[in-house]
């Protein structure tokens, strides 16, 4: 890169000659006085950006390489022979070269695992995306997958378990520290994952890391379940506001979330007359319809609603009644 000349500012004047016609050598990292060649800076960090045009061509922007990623055991830092039969020029290359290249092809994938425990790093963060390809999950809930795992990896919690079954509660525990909480049945199920296993390698992540996560709260389970069910805005806004109400009673502290939500969806479809049925709502949710009456009686009992027969809408309880 050539050096580029620079009118310089008040503040950016030479000190020898109080000239402001610098020029900036940015192959040397230098600003230096056109006048009396003096160097006013040295060292400069170039600002631009950080990629480069291949031989000038305008649109061949590249850059260096690959940024770097938590969901590869090398962070995505080790470089890489790349398989072919031509050098860097285009040229073919000798019989020699090309056994000799291959060579360095083997060592180079042998050093990529130099160290204890990296072959078996690299292959469960191959198997955490690919479940979160399965359950379609954002990249942010992907990173945050992969570092809890690599913490519970470096404490030495993974020895003694599988890979599917530490990496998939690793994949739960990312999705309740987003605020975005899935069911341990739902995992299971997506997963293929035993619900026994799934349990017990969250509780081993849990306890050895110490994490301390949000507790689910009905609200973030509504959205999904209302996506499923293609609810009507009022309904999901009537559901929203029967949670809300509900999570004040004491009693409902220690239930099951997602019975909450299945029971506030049915209550809200009966108050504004859509018919919702038990059954799509125990299929979308994944709680049986006998839980979801028992679920809906009590909240209609603690917000001191009437139950009403199916289609007939709900009023407050009034104090005369």
């Amino acid at each position: 890169m050539e050096a580029v000349y620079v009118e310089g500012t008040d503040e950016d004047v030479c000190p020898e000659c109080d000239s402001t016609r610098l020029v900036m050598d940015y192959v040397r990292g230098e600003e230096v006085c056109e006048v009396c060649g003096l160097v006013v800076r040295d060292r400069y960090i170039d600002k631009g950006p950080e990629w480069t045009n291949r031989e000038g061509v305008e649109g061949s922007s590249s850059r260096v390489g690959s940024p770097t990623s938590i969901s590869t055991h090398d962070r995505g830092l080790t470089t890489e022979i790349s398989p072919g039969t031509r050098d860097s020029k285009g040229n073919r290359l000798q019989t020699n070269d090309g056994g000799r290249l291959q060579r360095l092809r083997k060592l180079q994938k042998r050093m990529r695992y130099s160290r204890a425990g990296e072959r078996s790093l690299a292959d469960a963060l191959i198997e955490l995306d690919r479940m979160a390809s399965v359950m379609e999950i954002p990249e942010e809930f992907r990173r945050e997958a992969a570092m809890i795992y690599r913490r519970a990896a470096s404490k030495g919690l993974v020895r003694g378990r599988t890979i599917k079954g530490m990496a998939s509660a690793s994949i739960y525990i990312a999705c309740r520290v987003m605020l975005a909480p899935r069911t341990l049945d739902e995992i299971s199920e997506l997963l293929e994952v035993e619900k026994r296993e799934l349990s017990l390698s969250f509780k081993v992540i849990t306890r050895g890391l110490k994490l301390g996560l949000p507790t689910p709260r009905a609200e973030d389970y509504l959205g999904r379940v209302a996506s499923r069910l293609n609810l009507p805005m009022d309904v999901q806004a009537e559901a929203l506001n029967l949670m809300r109400r509900a999570e004040k009673a004491e009693r409902f502290h220690s239930k099951s979330p997602m019975g909450t939500v299945a029971a506030c969806i049915y209550l809200a479809s009966l108050k504004l007359g859509t018919r919702v049925s038990q059954e799509r709502i125990s299929s979308a949710t994944g709680v049986s319809e006998v839980t979801i009456r028992v679920r809906y009686t009590a909240i209609t009992e603690a917000l001191g609603l009437d139950v009403p027969p199916r289609g007939v809408r709900l009023s407050p309880v009034t104090a005369s009644a």
